[in-house]
Order: structure tokens, then C-alpha cells, then sequence
């Protein structure tokens, strides 16, 4: 079950949904299995394959050009003894479902992306995609197996109305609140910087700080004394005459 593991890896650290096309996974009409496990996959233009022009090099001195898998994909070339080939042309998942649904699902053995899980499901029903129900065990799939027995709704929102299960999905922040790291660009200096710099950023914020509150109790007074002129009262006048000489 390589292509299950697989898919397993992808949907926990790429965050993304995959599944395999039938035939080819299979090997029931007659294709050729033996050849690299074609992927047509993306996510928020993210591919499998690295896309700048400018090479990256690695710390091991490795060389990633355009069109070569990113590292983490190599890695799990070399991990589960496999060949990996990128195939997507599309810029969206939506894209991809609409082009590749009708043809068949011929051009790849594992399709995935972002907000096509319902597409999946249809598609998976209508036999275009392995049932990986039977799959979801202590043996061949430990880990998912394990995840959907400790969040049944999750497999229940996953599950087709004839009991199948046609991709993986991502699914984050379960059991705690979203993070998210935010800093300010002095925050940083501060840090790098030293005490010094702490100081003359606190005294910054000290005195935009009294602007702003300054610039609020001169619009409050402002709108008092509007106020009570447009109502013409003793207090108004009363009011008047204190804020004319309040400096």
C-alpha cells in the first residue's frame, strides 16, 4: 500500500487533500504500474515541484533547480522507495477536477488540492477513485486509523453515503486555539539591539501614546462645546467660557 502511505504523509504535512485514481493504483485495466507515481496537486499556487528561477542550494550543497521536486518531496522519495513525478499544469484545484473529470483521471494516480473535498467524494462514488475504507486499519494505514478513532465525526464528515472513503483531508486545530506569532519590526530591534534601544522605543510609545490620548480630549472638548452651544444653555455658556480659557 505505497501509494496509501503516501498519501497519508502528503495530507498531514502538506495540508492538502489527496486521493488515488483507480485504475492505474489498482492496476485493474491493464496500465502500467511500475513507472514513477504521478501527482497533479495544488494549493494556493504551491506544487510539488519548485518553480523559481533562481536556484536554491541546499546546506549539503545540493542543487534544487526549477522543475525538480522541493527537498521535503525528495526526502519522502527516499524514504518510501519511490518516484515521484509532478504533473500538475493547472493553477487550482478546482481546475484540475473540472479538466481531469472529463478524460477520466488518466493523467496522474494522485490528485489533490484545496476545497474539492466534496468533488472528491462525488467522483469516488461514481468509481473513479480507490475505496480506502478497507484500507484504514491497524495494519496498512496505523496512524489515520487511529486519528479517525479518536475523532469519529471526522471520519463520519468523510464517509460517502455508500460507506466509502475517497481522500484524506487536512484538518488542523483540533484540541487547541490557532496560533499565530506577531511582533512588532522594533521588537526585534530591541531584542538585537540591547537596553538602549528599549528605552528610546518605550519613550516612542510613551509620548505617541499622549498624542493620541491628547488629540482625543481636544475632539471631546470640541464636540462638548458644540454641543452646548447648539443648545444654548446657562451650562453651555458656563462650559464656554472654561474651555476658552483652559488653555
Amino acid at each position: 500500500m505505497r501509494i496509501n502511505s503516501l498519501m497519508l504523509v502528503m495530507a498531514i504535512v502538506a495540508g492538502a487533500v489527496f486521493f488515488s485514481a483507480c485504475g492505474r493504483a489498482a492496476g485493474e485495466d491493464g496500465s502500467d504500474t511500475t513507472g514513477p507515481i504521478r501527482v497533479n496537486f495544488v494549493a494556493q499556487n504551491r506544487f510539488f515541484r519548485y518553480t523559481h528561477a533562481s536556484p536554491l542550494v541546499m546546506p549539503d550543497g545540493t542543487i534544487i533547480r526549477a522543475g525538480d521536486l522541493k527537498p521535503f518531496w525528495q526526502w519522502v522519495e527516499r524514504r518510501l522507495g519511490i518516484e515521484l513525478e509532478d504533473v500538475t499544469t493547472q493553477s487550482t484545484a478546482a481546475a484540475i477536477i473540472q479538466t481531469q473529470s472529463a478524460i477520466g483521471f488518466r493523467d496522474a494516480n494522485i490528485y489533490g488540492g484545496n476545497s474539492i473535498a466534496e468533488d472528491l467524494m462525488r467522483y469516488g462514488t461514481q468509481g473513479r477513485f480507490v475505496n480506502l475504507a478497507p484500507f484504514i486499519n491497524e495494519q496498512d494505514m496505523p496512524y489515520f486509523n487511529a486519528f479517525l478513532q479518536s475523532n469519529p465525526a471526522i471520519r463520519q464528515t468523510i464517509t460517502a453515503y455508500d460507506g466509502g472513503i475517497y481522500f484524506i483531508p487536512y484538518v488542523a486545530e483540533i484540541g487547541y486555539i490557532a496560533r499565530a506569532f506577531l511582533g512588532r519590526q522594533s521588537w526585534v530591534r530591541v531584542l538585537l539591539d540591547g537596553e538602549a534601544t528599549l528605552e528610546e522605543e518605550t519613550m516612542t510609545l510613551e509620548r505617541r501614546l499622549l498624542r493620541v490620548l491628547e488629540g482625543r480630549q481636544c475632539q471631546t472638548r470640541f464636540q462638548r462645546h458644540r454641543s452646548a452651544k447648539q443648545r444654548g444653555d446657562k451650562r453651555g455658556a458656563g462650559f464656554r467660557h472654561s474651555a476658552e480659557h483652559a488653555g
